[in-house]
């Protein structure tokens, strides 16, 4: 057998600012920009998020219906890069290199890309539409030894507006996507956001 029995590991974490385009029909496109690295991942937990509904009928269930809202967690990493601090969390740079925080939100999406390793293979992956929380801001004192303070980012991943045709008269809004190291997908996964192509 060939099946991957399990997988460990978190690296080569990047991030791709997205550009939603409204068309003249209304339709959505996203472009995304050159993936950035975002060193120091520690770990990353995402639950899918979105109910899932039993119809009964007959004496029994008629239907599970579910709705694929996205997926919701924690990206820990050592600490933050000055790119994602601007790009993402909206971070101001004044005339002497001061950063700065505003008080306005800002509406301000990316593409989140990691690999992990498995028994098998290695796996790269991509969610196409996500957010990124405000981090707190901790630190300890050092004592006998020093004891480092990762940054825990809560990321929000949805379904990207975009719809793409699948099937004849079928579309999706993609949410997620992997390759492992055999996909011709893989060779240029980080250099730009993959795209599927059906």
């Amino acid at each position: 057998m060939n099946e991957i029995k399990y997988h460990y590991g978190i690296k080569n974490v990047h991030y791709a600012v997205v550009t939603e385009t409204v068309g003249l029909n209304g339709s959505i496109t996203s472009s995304y920009g050159t993936p950035k690295p975002l060193t120091g991942a520690k770990s990353i937990s995402l639950a899918p998020q979105g109910d899932t509904v039993n119809e009964y009928a007959d004496n029994g269930v008629w239907a599970v219906l579910g709705a694929n809202n996205g997926y919701q967690g924690d990206l820990v990493l050592e600490k933050l890069t000055a790119d994602f601090e601007k790009d993402i969390l909206g971070k101001l740079v004044d005339d002497n290199g001061l950063m700065v925080e505003g008080a306005t939100p800002k509406e301000i999406y990316f593409a989140l890309l990691f690999e992990f390793e498995t028994d098998k293979k290695q796996r790269r992956q991509v969610f196409y539409k996500c957010s990124a929380s405000r981090v707190t801001i901790d630190s300890q004192t050092k004592e006998a030894g020093i004891t480092l303070s990762p940054v825990t980012v809560t990321i929000t991943a949805i379904p990207r507006p975009d719809e793409t045709e699948v099937d004849t008269g079928v579309t999706e809004n993609f949410v997620y996507a992997f390759a492992d190291n055999d996909s011709a997908s893989w060779t240029n996964f980080f250099s730009a956001v993959p795209e599927p192509t059906f």
